[in-house]
Formats: C-alpha cells, sequence, structure tokens
C-alpha cells in the first residue's frame, strides 16, 4: 500500500473583527446575549473583496509558497449559501491553482457540497486517490463566507413572515404533518458566522500516516430541518436549534467514542482533537461527554466564530502555528452537521 500523510496546511481569516454588541444592536438582542448564550466573543468577517474565491486564492496561495509540489487533484469543499453577492459558485480550478503553474493544466477538479463535515470528507477522498496511485498530491481546500445572512434574513422575514408566524395555516399544516416545530430563522444564529478558508496536501509518503476514518448518518436528521415543499409545495427551509443541539451532544461523542475504539486506539492515545467550530458552548457540552479530550481540544470559534466548512482546517493551522502539534502526535479531526447531520472523524499522525 501507498504510504500517505497530510504534507501541510495554510488558512485565511476574513479581516474584519465584528464584535458582539455590533451584533446584538443589528439584531435586537439585550448586551451581552450572544456570549452568554454561545461563548462567542468576536468573530472574523470578510470585507468587500475577500469572496470565496479571494479566499481560497490566498490560502492556496501560502501553502503553494511553503510547499511547492506538483499538485495532480483539486478537491474544493464549500457551502451552498445565497448571498448578495452571488458567491454561491466556487473558485475555478484555474484561479486557485494559478499559483501552482508547472502543472495547473493537468489538474482535474472535484467539488463537494457537505457544508460542515465537507472537508474531513475531502481528506478521506484525497487518501482515497494517493493509496490507489490516481494522484500522487491532492490539495483539499475550503471556503465559506455568510456575512451577508442579517440581510438575507430581514429580506426573508418580509417576504415569508406567513412561514414564521407560529398562528399560521402553514405551520399549523406541518405540526400535523411533524408534530412539534420549532422554526430557527436566520436571524436567531446570524451571530454564529465567521468568514475564512482553509487548506491541506495529502500526497504520498514513506510512512503511512493517516490511520482510520469513519462517517456516520444521524438518527435526528428528519428532526432538524424541516423542508416546506416535502409538506406544503411551499419551497424553503428551516432549522430546529434544540434538535441539532441534541445531535451534537448526544451523537458526536457516541461516534468519537465507537471511531477511536474501532481504529485500535483510546482516547488517551488521541494527543490533540480539533472538532467543527460550531460555537464554544456546544464544545463544551460534548466535552463533558468526553473529558479525555478536553484539554487535548482546540477551539477556535470562541474569536473566528462558526468557519463553517474552512473551521476544521483553520483550526489545524493556527495550532500548526503555534507549534502545538508535534511530529509523530495523533490528531482527531471530527466534522459534523451538513443538510443530512452526518457526523465523520479522521485519525492520522502530524508529519
Amino acid at each position: 500500500m501507498t504510504g500517505v500523510s497530510i504534507l501541510g496546511c495554510a488558512s485565511y481569516i476574513g479581516s474584519r473583527v465584528v464584535g458582539n454588541e455590533f451584533l446584538e444592536d443589528k439584531l435586537g438582542f439585550r448586551r451581552g446575549t450572544i456570549e452568554k448564550r454561545t461563548g462567542i466573543k468576536e468573530r472574523r468577517w470578510a470585507e468587500e473583496h475577500e469572496t470565496v474565491q479571494y479566499m481560497a486564492e490566498q490560502t492556496v496561495a501560502k501553502m503553494a509558497s511553503a510547499m511547492p509540489v506538483d499538485i495532480d487533484a483539486v478537491i474544493i469543499a464549500h457551502d451552498v449559501v445565497l448571498t448578495k453577492r452571488a458567491e454561491v459558485l466556487l473558485p475555478g480550478i484555474k484561479q486557485v491553482l494559478r499559483h501552482y503553474d508547472r502543472r495547473a493544466d493537468r489538474c482535474y477538479s472535484i467539488n463537494i457540497y457537505n457544508y460542515c463535515p465537507g472537508f474531513v470528507h475531502g481528506i478521506n477522498m484525497a487518501q482515497g486517490l494517493v493509496r490507489s496511485e490516481q494522484a500522487r498530491n491532492v490539495l483539499v481546500v475550503a471556503a465559506a463566507n455568510y456575512n451577508d445572512i442579517i440581510e438575507l434574513d430581514e429580506a426573508f422575514n418580509n417576504n415569508m413572515q406567513h412561514i414564521l408566524n407560529p398562528e399560521s395555516q402553514l405551520i399549523e399544516r406541518l405540526t400535523k404533518a411533524k408534530g412539534d416545530v420549532q422554526f430557527q430563522a436566520p436571524r436567531l444564529n446570524a451571530f454564529l458566522w465567521g468568514s475564512g478558508a482553509g487548506a491541506v496536501v495529502v500526497g504520498k509518503s514513506d510512512e503511512d500516516r493517516i490511520l482510520h476514518f469513519e462517517a456516520q448518518g444521524s438518527k435526528h436528521q428528519a428532526e432538524a430541518f424541516i423542508f416546506g415543499e416535502s409538506y406544503t409545495g411551499q419551497n424553503f427551509c428551516a432549522l430546529d436549534g434544540p434538535a441539532i443541539y441534541k445531535y451534537g451532544v448526544e451523537e458526536v461523542p457516541e461516534f468519537i467514542r465507537g471511531l477511536v475504539e474501532r481504529a485500535g486506539l483510546t482516547l488517551k492515545d488521541i494527543d490533540h482533537f480539533i472538532p467543527h467550530q460550531p460555537h464554544p458552548r456546544m464544545l463544551a457540552s460534548i466535552l463533558e461527554r468526553l473529558p479525555e479530550l478536553k484539554d487535548k481540544t482546540h477551539i477556535s470559534c470562541d474569536t473566528l466564530g462558526n468557519t463553517a466548512v474552512a473551521a476544521i482546517p483553520i483550526t489545524y493551522d493556527l495550532a500548526g502555528k503555534s507549534h502545538k502539534i508535534k511530529r509523530w502526535q495523533k490528531v482527531l479531526m471530527c466534522g459534523f452537521g451538513d443538510q443530512y447531520l452526518t457526523v465523520n472523524g479522521l485519525i492520522f499522525e502530524e508529519r
């Protein structure tokens, strides 16, 4: 078998610092509400020029400078989010790879839309390409920009009041079809989000350092996302925040314990835990059920916000820059979320 390792990482963070007071005023919350509810102190937003494509390119430029290897394939993980700047299109392979000009014309690309677990899925796909010798080095890049969710929320509320009104016939029909329905409008989670990008290169190596990967669906999937068209013929999607929180706190720790056990390890063998970064309060609840990982967990969402699909590579890169992760130490990445409430995990040794 071909040995596979994560050869390097890089990240780019939105340059605008947005504190809680700004959003509390914008969203009509009392001062202190956001930090009390989530543990987030501030987040980073993208400036006007920092599009998804720009942030991805800047990340790749850093990677190419630090690791000028030949790239055979690019896996781009991202979120499909409506924005007023129409950033739903991913950066094109030519733009992303112009920093790797020696082989850019021979590369192919794969796009994945798995939201928060997407980056870890991308690493797993990359290791498969390398192990099967379909590629020698694969670039996995993720980028997210949620800046415009507040403006979108205003339009959502103006146009969809009949959905948000708990006494509306629409809600009554949904309740009969599904049971107790709790809608979470964008306004109720707009304070979570940050913007940024991250990337790794997965490549052939003498030692095999990617040890184990698994993914699993959720028994709470149907509870967490309500798709209007399924019940009413009207096209919309709403989140049930409490159901998603329950999923994260109950199912993610159980999955992690099983993942580590099936890898032939114990939680004590894990040196660093890099989970998805929803918000510190949720991570604290997860770690109550994983006390062995509490002092090994890297958290960035307290000052960066939830950078969605880019959260794990950004957090991993920051840990590397601070020299906290040493060679041969075991790292566990865990993504969770997406429209199907997927949880995945990857265990690897630092190169």
